[in-house]
């Protein structure tokens, strides 16, 4: 009796310890390939279905470590990707903000009059013809080099 509940728990301890393999797409559309199901019962998740035992004559080309490290790889070029796109559009919209400040004081200044202007340390002053002229400039240029032409 001793030895058939012996070989009864061996088996049961071999099939259980082969875990399952869901593959499922998270909320930024990344491919996840985790032991256990998303918490998120909304999620579309697929189990991968694979041999538990080969025969002899099918030998893996490559270990189960060389696939997880592959799709380490994978999903980290996959984030390198998706963060220099979310870099990329945070400098244009920081120039597009730029564009945008720059063509508001151009505006303030040419129709402003002789108004008072606050610098960066809070105190106030009015512009000479000269400063007037410089401060243009600088504009201009900041213009030419955040602006495109379809804005």
């Amino acid at each position: 009796m001793r030895y058939v509940l012996f070989i009864s728990l061996s088996l049961l301890a071999i099939t259980n310890s082969q875990a399952d393999i869901y593959k499922w797409n998270d909320e930024h559309g990344t491919r996840q390939y985790t032991q256990s199901p998303p918490r998120d019962k909304s999620i579309y998740i697929e189990k991968i279905k694979y041999k538990k035992y080969l025969s002899k004559s099918e030998t893996p080309s490559h270990s189960t470590q060389d696939e997880a490290d592959e799709i380490g790889r994978s999903n980290a070029k996959r984030q390198a990707a998706t963060d220099k796109a979310v870099h990329q559009n945070q400098q244009q919209q920081l120039a597009r903000d730029s564009c945008q400040r720059a063509k508001q004081s151009l505006a303030a200044l040419d129709f402003g009059g002789n108004r008072l202007y606050k610098d960066a340390e809070g105190n106030y002053h009015r512009f000479n013809t000269e400063e007037k002229k410089h401060k243009r400039e600088q504009l201009k240029e900041v213009i030419l080099n955040n602006c495109s032409s379809s804005q």
